[in-house]
């Protein structure tokens, strides 16, 4: 590497007055590259603006004995690409490398984020990589020669607290699910997508068709399937490979009615309808995902641990109407044994298996609920003011060994 030259080039770099932007530039020049420094000059929340920031970074290239020239554009601002692809061109002539680093921070946890934090953030970071990219396309193609990189961080690919605007930004998730889903993968890749190389439930870095992506062979739909992790720029060529690959093995698209229809049959929860903060992984079902001798202990353990030797009173149950005509939705009140003792989180219905079908907690008054309690009551669900009968049950309706996600 440390050889490397890029005489005669010239090099984009956005975002380049400081940071990793500022480094790319600074050795790009001492590889022999001519360097556009383009920096907005906005504090890290993306307001504000000024060329000071570039114009240093292009003295220090020029004090090393560089060539460099400063650009204050923003990467978001049609006419500001347009200039400084245009400036680039008077100035050198041509453009051989584009790096796309400008990015902004605006760190707050969801709930506390508005609407025009996240809007700002995804502005920067895909339209301020879209459009310089497409501006300096046709010139690349015409000399037969261009390299474009996009960067991104550990924060952009596998998410951090506070930038979900960030993350959103920075990758894209494809998920294909079904039980063809591993012979679609294989046309694509050269990974070994077997039980044995890839089990259910990791995690690893692949080649998939001209992207490196992360799959993860997890789902939300209970099918033996992965989630795709995909860098924004590649999206659409790996979407495009799939449904052209995946069409004689009957690709189809699907929408978030039929996700929560599958993942309600296969009793995968839904945080904000069938668990929240007012919810504990015990009430819930979800007490194989809690680790109680975690080192060092975890917020809520005691509490937790005092429930689990107690028992739980309150419990989510999976629910199947008799009367298939009646739709769940949520909010509907349940009936045991002529006593309402809860009322329906998320409801759909399953067409795998043909009935409507709902998730809601129930509450024993008077013990526990455990198998005994569940299985030894009659449950009506009330919809629109009628009574339907109904199954109710700890495990859920489709494939409760997991034996299809795991096949």
């Amino acid at each position: 590497m440390s050889d490397i030259r890029f005489d005669g080039k010239v090099a984009i770099v956005t975002g380049a007055g400081g940071g990793l932007g500022r480094q790319h530039a600074l050795e790009l020049a001492r590889r022999g590259a001519k360097v556009v420094v383009n920096d907005l000059g906005g504090s890290m929340d993306g307001t504000g603006g000024n060329s000071a920031a570039a114009e240093a970074v292009v003295a220090e290239i020029k004090a090393a004995g560089g060539e460099a020239i400063a650009n204050g554009a923003s990467v978001t601002d049609d006419a500001g690409v347009a200039n400084l692809v245009k400036q680039t061109m008077d100035a050198y002539g041509r453009i051989d490398i584009l790096i796309a680093n400008a990015g902004i921070l605006r760190d707050k946890s969801f709930s506390k984020m508005e609407l025009s934090d996240f809007e700002a953030v995804m502005q920067v970071h895909v339209w301020g990589t879209f459009k310089p990219i497409k501006a300096v396309w046709e010139i690349m193609k015409t000399q037969n020669y261009g390299r474009i990189v996009v960067t991104t961080s550990s924060s952009g690919m596998y998410g951090n607290f506070g930038q979900a605007n960030y993350g959103a930004a920075k990758m894209a998730v494809l998920g294909l699910m079904g039980p063809r889903s591993r012979e679609l993968l294989q046309r694509l890749s050269d990974a070994d997508f077997s039980n044995e190389a890839f089990p259910f439930g990791t995690s690893q870095v692949i080649d998939l068709g001209y992207a490196r992506v992360r799959a993860s062979r997890i789902t939300y739909v209970g099918e033996l399937g992965w989630e795709l992790y995909v860098p924004v720029e590649c999206a659409p060529g790996v979407f495009d490979a799939l449904m052209r690959e995946g069409e004689p093995l009957g690709l189809r698209l699907a929408g978030y009615h039929a996700l929560n229809s599958l993942r309600m049959e296969k009793g995968y929860r839904h945080w904000g309808h069938d668990i929240s903060d007012e919810d504990t992984p015990l009430q819930a079902g979800l007490g194989f995902a809690v680790y109680f001798k975690k080192p060092g202990g975890f917020l809520g353990r005691e509490a937790l641990m005092k429930q689990k030797e107690a028992g739980v009173t309150r419990k989510l149950l999976q629910f199947a109407l008799h009367d298939a005509s009646a739709l769940l939705y949520h909010n509907e009140p349940v009936w045991r044994n002529g006593e309402i003792v809860g009322h329906i989180t998320s409801g759909m219905f399953g067409h795998a298996i043909g009935k409507s079908i709902g998730m809601g907690y129930v509450e024993n008054h008077h013990g526990l609920v455990d198998k005994a309690f569940v299985m030894d009551g009659t449950y009506e669900i009330e919809v629109a003011g009628e009574r339907f009968a109904a199954d109710a049950q700890l495990d859920p309706f489709y494939d409760p060994k997991s034996e299809r996600v795991k096949a």
